[in-house]
């Protein structure tokens, strides 16, 4: 396949080469293959090659690339004024089940489209902005296909230079911990704290956590990165215990990676034992997607760790996947109600509303609630008319690194054991 795209690449230079680079992926293929096995899996990948190979044209190139990735390769300049046509032929290909000797399979395929010349002359640039697009399509569901932008060239160039750091970043330690307060806006006490991971470079200083972790997610390198939160939190969390300095509970993000390789259960209970912390005093929180339909493979998994003792909370709950009536049903302690709820709960009546269900239903099922994202006095108090009194955000700390955060707890407790506290306080009692 990479031979004959660099032939065609070589011919450009004798005369105008047109071809369209198409990244495709299955959709759920992945559940599929580990719920019943890869020998259903491979079945199931013969059958899709062949669908492909009755419908595609003989000057039509197509691999496999890996797992249930395809590459196809459309060639002319006719046929790029017609790719989407070619794209929603492919689509149609998946409309009717495949048939394998372990029985028939409905699945569906997202695609990602860059094209030569235009986009980029560079093989591995062209696999790259393809691979882009196909994200986009499976960020929205998928079954659909996309074409790259060519204004993302300058991010997707810097997101390759921090995909190649990162790594780096990890052996060098450059990565650390930091910590955001949760508060009871009733007693105004902190009763728990949230460990958030920061990437401090060495040049570039501090890199926002929302350009490089969802590289890391893809990349894989969140696991390692999960690990190192996760072994980080409990040493903290000792240390500040044994110092009387905080006693509550520690939450730490989990991603949905973290569950891949199947030893999260033990990589917390060896991370609990080795620092001597009661499983009861951490609480992990684990995105919406968790909870799909297709990922009830991990519900076991948490139920384990709840057994243990260890709290799971469902963060930015009401942006994913859960419904409002399967809160009764999930293996969860806590709900995190997302900030873009937050934002506009003073001005908007919807926002206000779902806040309110969502308060009225984990009361009804005995779980607990936080509202994370809080910025203003204003939106603290109406959250708390509303019956949520725990409480994160801007408004009572930003995250700090262990040092600062410890000086701004000490300062906390010294003011909010005074009469008047000198900090912001909402009026919620």
């Amino acid at each position: 396949m990479f031979e004959q795209l660099d032939h065609l690449c070589d011919l450009n230079k004798e005369s105008p080469t047109y071809f369209a680079l198409l990244f495709c992926d299955l959709d759920r293929f992945k559940i599929i293959n580990d719920s019943l096995g890869h020998e259903v899996g491979d079945e199931l990948l013969k059958s899709v090659a062949n669908r492909f190979s009755a419908k595609l044209r003989d000057n039509d190139l197509i691999a496999r690339i890996g797992g249930d990735e395809f590459i196809i390769i459309i060639e002319g300049e006719k046929s790029l004024k017609n790719i989407d046509k070619v794209c929603s032929q492919i689509l149609s290909l998946f409309e009717a089940p495949f048939q394998t000797k372990y029985g028939d399979f409905k699945i569906s395929i997202s695609i990602g489209v860059s094209q030569f010349p235009q986009d980029s002359t560079n093989i591995k640039e062209l696999i790259s902005f393809a691979d882009v697009a196909l994200l986009k399509v499976k960020e929205t569901g998928g079954n659909y296909y996309s074409f790259f932008d060519t204004k993302e060239k300058t991010n997707i160039k810097r997101r390759l230079e921090l995909e190649n750091e990162i790594y780096k970043a990890i052996d060098n330690k450059e990565f650390e911990v930091w910590y955001q307060p949760q508060i009871n806006a009733k007693t105004n006490k902190v009763y728990g704290i949230e460990c958030l991971l920061r990437w401090n470079h060495p040049e570039q200083g501090l890199i926002a956590p929302d350009l490089f972790i969802p590289i890391a997610e893809a990349n894989g390198s969140i696991k390692e990165l999960g690990h190192f939160v996760l072994k980080s939190a409990c040493k903290q969390l000792r240390e500040w215990r044994v110092n009387n300095i905080f006693t509550g509970i520690m939450a730490v993000n989990i991603s949905p990676r973290q569950f891949d390789r199947n030893d999260l259960y033990a990589q917390v209970h060896e991370t609990l034992t080795a620092e001597m912390i009661p499983a009861e005093a951490i609480e992990l929180e684990v995105t919406e997607s968790v909870f799909s339909d297709d990922n009830n493979i991990h519900s076991p998994i948490l139920r384990a760790l709840r057994k243990l003792g260890a709290k799971v909370a469902i963060d930015d709950f009401g942006t994913g996947y859960s419904s409002l009536q399967r809160l009764k049903s999930l293996p969860i302690d806590n709900v995190k109600i997302d900030k873009c709820f937050v934002d506009n709960i003073e001005k908007s009546l919807e926002d206000a509303a779902i806040v309110k269900a969502i308060i009225i239903l984990s009361k009804t099922f005995g779980i607990d609630l936080i509202a994370e994202g809080i910025e203003t006095k204003s939106q603290a108090e109406k959250l708390c008319k509303l019956g949520c009194f725990n409480h994160q955000g801007y408004f009572y700390s930003k995250p700090l690194n262990a040092v600062k955060f410890e000086q701004w707890l000490t300062e906390f407790n010294r003011n909010n054991s005074q009469s008047e506290n000198s900090l912001n306080q909402a009026k919620c009692s």
